[in-house]
């Protein structure tokens, strides 16, 4: 009976090195798989959080950019608001100096010498008339 017992007790560590060899298996299977879920669930994750910070920096990009694009439009209006009034500005005052000397005694005089000189130009008569514009002398 001794020799059953002996074979009964080598089958049983036989089965039972089977059985943790299987056991020892199976937990490496699950944990390998536990980790490739896992790693498949975290690249899930961050592609969805990439894709999710890439449209949010893209949502902010372009409020970034159309505010400087208002900024500068109305910069540029402002500009050339500016410039328009300087334009206007400047028109009115020689508009106000040429009339301050249209109706200044410095005008009269300025006016009696242009004449003067013109007639000096001109001279009295015809011929004078067409040397000072260069007429050629037809007759």
């Amino acid at each position: 009976m001794d020799r059953i017992q002996e074979k009964l007790i080598s089958f049983e560590k036989t089965v039972n090195q089977d059985v943790l060899k299987q056991k020892a298996d199976l937990e490496d299977a699950i944990e390998k798989e536990t980790a490739d879920r896992l790693a498949a669930i975290r690249s899930e994750y961050q592609k969805i959080a990439d894709e999710k910070f890439d449209k949010n920096i893209k949502y902010v990009e372009k409020q970034v950019n159309g505010d400087i694009w208002v900024d500068s439009v109305e910069a540029k209006k402002r500009i050339l608001d500016k410039k328009a009034q300087i334009v206007t500005d400047i028109i009115n005052a020689v508009k106000s100096r040429i009339n301050d000397f249209i109706n200044s005694e410095a005008y009269t005089d300025y006016l009696i010498q242009a004449i003067k000189e013109a007639l000096t130009h001109v001279g009295a008569g015809p011929l004078a008339a067409r040397n000072f514009y260069n007429i050629p002398n037809v007759t």
